[in-house]
């Protein structure tokens, strides 16, 4: 369940992505949107097993001189009431949102709003790379545009970024670090820049790094590979994207996008003719989650 997204709820998104002189887009701000809009886990049910429980035993308290009856019914209460307690400490929240509204609605009914930090337009990367400079490729020039904003504020120096579709004609350069969605297209990015010639760092979001129980997990209809992903991907994450499940960088607040960009800027010295497979335990989701 969903509050409505309301002109003021969407006015809190925006102040909390900009909090610190942070930058953030369009969509940026419709996924911290829905994530405001969601109602927390709901114990309804649990709850009213405990309190079902509860209930059977103030009447059993009733019954007290009624022996038999009233172990039975204090029995039954005890039951009840720590089945229902069982219930609320084991919930685990469905793995997928459900969003409050389609994102072009979204843009329809918000996007004239006038917002501290809000980027209205797509970025073009105005860094020169110079000597031993790090080339950050995006998988969407959106992402490529909240990097941009965002990389004198994150202070990293250096660096170009660009979109997939710019890097031919930007840049000959051998090595690249690959940032991008936890999704068939965005984890075939690393193996196709792999395959033109580039060395790589995949430094995106991977399936193995998702926090079901925290991040915006999307869950749609069982998904279709571009590629083989198995040199890059397990099994157990390449089932999770046949699933349809899939991970936005756009769900990342801007300083989480950019602790996600430091950790590629570190990763860079690790670099190989191969794909360098990001495992969790690289410090990748210490970036998202922003601990």
């Amino acid at each position: 369940m969903a509050l409505p997204i309301s002109y003021a709820l969407v006015g809190r998104a925006a102040v909390q992505l900009a909090d610190g002189g942070w930058r953030y887009t369009m969509r940026q701000l419709y996924y911290a949107s829905c994530a405001e809009a969601e109602i927390g886990p709901s114990h309804a049910a649990a709850n009213g097993e405990m309190a079902l429980g509860v209930l059977v035993v103030l009447v059993s308290l009733i019954l007290i001189a009624f022996k038999p009856l009233f172990g039975a019914l204090l029995a039954l209460g005890v039951l009840i009431f720590l089945l229902g307690l069982l219930h609320r400490l084991t919930y685990h929240r469905p793995a997928g949102r459900l969003l409050a509204m389609s994102y072009p609605e979204f843009t329809q009914r918000f996007g004239s709003m006038q917002l501290t930090g809000l980027i209205r337009e797509i970025q073009r990367s105005a860094t020169a790379t110079a000597t031993g400079g790090s080339v950050l490729v995006c998988d969407s020039a959106e992402t490529a545009s909240a990097v941009t904003a965002n990389i004198a504020k994150a202070g990293l120096q250096n660096m170009t970024i660009l979109s997939a579709s710019e890097l031919e004609e930007h840049t000959t350069a051998g090595s690249v670090l690959v940032l991008h969605d936890a999704s068939p297209r965005g984890c075939a990015l690393p193996l196709d820049l792999r395959d033109a010639g580039y060395e790589v760092v995949d430094c995106g979001l991977r399936p193995a790094a998702v926090d079901e129980q925290s991040m915006q997990v999307i869950q749609g209809a069982p998904a279709r590979l571009p590629r083989d992903l198995r040199p890059l991907l397990t099994d157990d994450e390449i089932t999770w994207l046949l699933s349809g499940r899939r991970v936005e960088l756009a769900t990342l607040s801007p300083p989480r996008l950019m602790g996600l960009v430091r950790a590629a800027r570190e990763g860079e010295t690790q670099r190989s003719p191969v794909v360098r497979a990001v495992d969790p335990s690289d410090g990748v989701r210490d970036a998202i989650v922003g601990v």
